[in-house]
């Protein structure tokens, strides 16, 4: 088995949600919406859009 930590790797993940779901919920208050204004696949689009930032964040801290 990996030597993974349970624990510590339910909040790395709970914490990217988290972000994510916050990044959606701002994205579209500053559209002047709200959650249960948007389609599932727009908050799809959002939520892939902050995953391809984390990305590419990831990349800039990496060189």
């Amino acid at each position: 088995f990996l030597s993974i930590n349970p624990e510590e790797a339910l909040r790395k993940t709970i914490g990217r949600f988290q972000k994510r779901f916050s990044y959606v919920e701002d994205a579209l208050h500053r559209q002047g919406r709200q959650m249960c204004d948007a389609t599932p696949e727009e908050m799809d689009a959002l939520w892939e859009q902050v995953k391809t930032e984390e990305k590419e964040s990831k990349k800039e801290g990496a060189i």
